[in-house]
């Protein structure tokens, strides 16, 4: 059997870089949209709670369709930065005066 010969050619690949560079691009993307969500969730979250006061995370996290997970790490943050509350039976927004 004769070899046989292939006439197209293959494209050349991209030089190692520029690959590098669109992918880090890409990335940053996709963090700086992951950040601007997490501010929204924080305030939704607060604005949630200034209407429903003694709330739990499973009902936040149903109540605003998010992750218990997501809303649990935001709750102990606002908590730590005295944006909210917590009590023994749920998470309170605190009065601002």
């Amino acid at each position: 059997m004769a070899p046989v010969e292939v006439s197209e050619r293959t494209p050349a690949a991209p030089a190692a870089r520029s690959v590098r560079r669109a992918t880090a691009r890409r990335a940053s993307a996709r963090r700086a949209f992951a950040r601007s969500r997490h501010r929204n969730d924080e305030a939704s979250i607060i604005g949630f709670l200034a209407d429903h006061p003694k709330s739990t995370i499973g009902h936040i996290a149903r109540s605003l369709n998010l992750d218990p997970e997501h809303v649990a790490t935001c709750l102990m943050q606002l908590t730590g930065a005295g944006e909210i509350h917590k009590a023994s039976d749920g998470y309170s927004a605190l009065q601002s005066h």
